[in-house]
């Protein structure tokens, strides 16, 4: 993948020479204007002066429907059920207070929540009291921001959730 971005920085640059199509391997989802991409072998490639550059398309190890899982109201706060039992990482979370600026953000705690087996649970009880800065536990429902993040430290989705009650909580 690295070496696709070299090689179009590259000739955007002027640096490399450009290689004509040939028109019986050229499929019509490849603009003209893309010289020297090519499919062979259900692939496709770009071929420069010096060398040919094969695309590899990587699967993700998750789905869209995985990484959204299913959350549920607890007697404490909301559960996450992700579709790979396997995940393991963090999420961060935060209230999302909508009338207090111009772009509502989470102000995530500073305390994540573990992710183990592809489940995880967040207790409201962290964000009640002084730390309500949204007055959710007054009208009932609030609306929270949340960041999962992988065993590697890489982020895989950000969300969020309404929820109402005081406990058990619903979505």
């Amino acid at each position: 993948m690295k070496r696709i971005y070299l090689t179009l920085l590259l000739l955007s640059a002027g640096i490399l020479g450009f290689t004509p199509l040939h028109a019986q391997q050229v499929r019509e989802d490849i603009p003209g204007v893309l010289h020297g991409f090519e499919i062979r072998d259900g692939k496709t490639v770009f071929v420069a002066p010096d060398s040919t550059v094969f695309h590899e398309v990587s699967s993700s190890r998750m789905t869209l429907a995985e990484i959204l899982g299913k959350l549920s109201g607890t007697d404490k706060g909301i559960r996450f059920s992700f579709g790979d039992s396997t995940l393991s990482g963090m999420i961060y979370f935060g209230l999302i207070h909508y009338s207090d600026g111009r772009y509502p953000f989470p102000v995530y705690r500073s305390a994540p929540v573990q992710i183990v087996a592809g489940k995880a649970e967040i207790n409201l009880d962290v964000v009640r009291g002084r730390y309500d800065m949204t007055g959710w536990e007054d009208k009932g429902f609030g609306t929270l921001g949340y960041r999962v993040i992988d065993d590697r430290g890489e982020i895989l989705y950000d969300g969020k959730v309404n929820f109402s009650g005081t406990g058990p909580f619903h979505i």
